[in-house]
C-alpha cells in the first residue's frame, strides 16, 4: 500500500494533493468534478492541511477494508 501511495503522489511530493489526485482521474478517463475530488481529499484528510499523507491513506485503506 504504501508503494501505491507513493506513487500515486509522485516524486515531486509525499502528500496527495487536489490537483494530483484530478490528474490520476484524469488519466484513468474518470470523469470527476472538483467538488468530488476535494470531497474524497477532505475524507481521508485528518489534520486538515488540505493533502492526503501517508499515515492518512493507510488510514483510510483500513476504514475501506481494502488492508
Amino acid at each position: 500500500m504504501k508503494r501505491i501511495f507513493s506513487s500515486m503522489c509522485g516524486e515531486e511530493n509525499e502528500k496527495l494533493k487536489v490537483e494530483r489526485l484530478k490528474q490520476l482521474c484524469l488519466d484513468l478517463g474518470e470523469e470527476i468534478t472538483d467538488d468530488e475530488i476535494k470531497e474524497m481529499i477532505e475524507e481521508a484528510d485528518l489534520n486538515k492541511d488540505g493533502e492526503v499523507d501517508d499515515s492518512e491513506f493507510m488510514n483510510l485503506m483500513k476504514k475501506l477494508n481494502v488492508l
